[in-house]
């Protein structure tokens, strides 16, 4: 059960056509109650411990508020001159009670009894400001665009168990952490010809946790392995060093790019067996630096005037260091591991008669390194049909996504005790159908939904939530 309030003020004063102020302040707010019910049923093959069964209702009610407020200045001096600077602030505020009720006498929920023991509040306040300008420049055949961004993070973060909710002089001190990061950006580009050009980008980029990875409540809604979040994470910095190609036809566009991309505090999950209670675990670490250099090419092409064909193909080599922890009194260890990896994407749009438009898309990811093992191939295909009505004013569109239903995610780990071989997936096939009717001229963006899934190597889709899935 969601709903979702979003709300945007634009506000623009022009100098004069080429130079010009934007002010946007947005709010989103967004409650959300999930019903999560679980059954877990764990087999012993040793033909001595009896099978368990455990039946769990986890209902969980997330509260997020979020406003962001960004100021953009641009100023042309001339052709061969432009300044563009501004400021972004963006004030988020989580709160996410979940209660627990276990069911372990006859495993079909009927005798619901609460579960203190895993009952968390979490609260997650972030605020991000940010400062940057940009200046671009010609000198005839040289485009050069210089940069710097100046970010300061701050995060807040609380988790309650039972008796901390209801007793406030019982609770932990909030979680607190800020940090301030310059983000310098150089792109100098070179025109061959009137089809040709070559570039040489440096940028430096962040990936900061997300509010989950920070928490430190102990989720079991796995029966096999425990899953924890991590309050001392910090963010992961990326130098990505480019030098591209560009070659343009009529019909047919190529892109050429040589990429060196070191890591430093790369964010991975890392599991362990735990010696004492026997049990396996998961968190999140800083574990070790990264490097990922190779060459991806984009062809873009339009065929026959009713086919556009986008085609993305990424071969590199990846490295991950390897690491050494103490968690749980216990040492956690990964060794360094290294290999070649590639991934390819087509996405196809096809115009049909009768204002109807067809698009598929397939994505295909080798196996790649992951902390502590590897995680296997695999692909996926998603495909689209939409028909526009009156002018555009009206459109139906009908989405598949994944339609092989083959979009999971197979990784294998092992460590010090123990080898896991863990399928992750979600919804499985999805198909939406939506209407859309449009009127008046105004564009605004609209609210990212927050994910909390991220990417681990360079080209890699969509990953699941470790530790939430299920295991093969």
């Amino acid at each position: 059960d969601m709903r979702m309030f979003y709300g945007e003020l634009n506000y623009r004063h022009n100098f004069s056509d080429k130079h010009y102020l934007d002010l946007t302040l947005s709010r989103s707010q967004w409650r959300m109650n999930n019903d999560n019910y679980y059954q877990d049923s764990t087999t012993h093959y040793d033909y001595i411990t009896p099978s368990s069964y455990v039946y769990q209702y986890r209902p969980m009610h997330m509260r997020n508020n979020d406003w962001e407020a960004k100021l953009d200045y641009e100023n042309e001096f001339s052709d061969k001159l432009k300044l563009q600077a501004g400021y972004e602030g963006e004030f988020s505020h989580e709160n996410s009670p979940q209660e627990s009720f276990a069911d372990s006498s006859d495993f079909n929920g009927k005798n619901l009894v609460e579960d203190k023991t895993y009952f968390n509040r979490f609260i997650y306040d972030q605020d991000i400001h940010a400062l940057y300008a940009t200046m671009t420049s010609r000198f005839g055949k040289l485009g050069v665009q210089a940069g710097l961004r100046g970010e300061y993070w701050k995060v807040n973060t609380e988790s309650y168990h039972y008796d901390q909710e209801h007793d406030a002089s019982k609770r932990d001190p909030k979680f607190s952490k800020d940090n301030f990061q310059l983000f310098p950006s150089l792109f100098l580009s070179y025109s061959l010809s009137k089809s040709q050009e070559v570039q040489i980008n440096y940028t430096r980029r962040l990936h900061r946790p997300w509010g989950g990875q920070l928490n430190s409540f102990r989720n079991t809604s796995d029966a096999s392995i425990v899953s924890f979040g991590n309050p001392q994470l910090t963010p992961e910095y990326t130098n990505a060093f480019e030098m591209n190609y560009i070659k343009n036809w009529d019909n047919h566009t190529l892109s050429l790019s040589a990429y060196y991309r070191p890591t430093s505090d790369v964010m991975q999950e890392i599991r362990y067996n735990n010696s004492v209670d026997k049990q396996m675990y998961s968190t999140s670490e800083n574990v070790a630096n990264s490097l990922s250099t190779g060459l991806e090419m984009v062809l873009k092409d339009k065929l026959f005037r009713i086919l556009d064909l986008t085609t993305t193909a990424n071969l590199y080599y990846y490295k991950l260091d390897g690491f050494n922890y103490i968690i749980d009194g216990q040492t956690v260890t990964g060794k360094a591991d290294d290999n070649f990896s590639w991934n390819a994407r087509m996405m196809a749009n096809m115009i049909l008669p009768y204002a109807i438009s067809l698009q598929l898309t397939g994505n295909y990811n080798s196996r790649q390194v992951v902390s502590q093992g590897y995680r296997k191939s695999n692909y996926s295909v998603d495909l689209g049909l939409r028909k526009t009505f009156l002018d555009k004013k009206y459109a139906l569109a009908l989405t598949v996504r994944d339609l092989l239903n083959s979009r999971s995610w197979n990784t294998i780990t092992s460590g010090d005790g123990f080898t896991r071989d863990q399928k992750n997936w979600r919804s499985g096939r999805t198909v939406n159908l939506t209407f859309t009717y449009s009127f008046g001229t105004m564009k605004s963006k609209k609210p990212q939904k927050q994910q909390n899934q991220r990417q681990q190597n360079e080209g890699e889709d969509e990953q699941p939530m470790n530790g939430y899935g299920n295991d093969m």
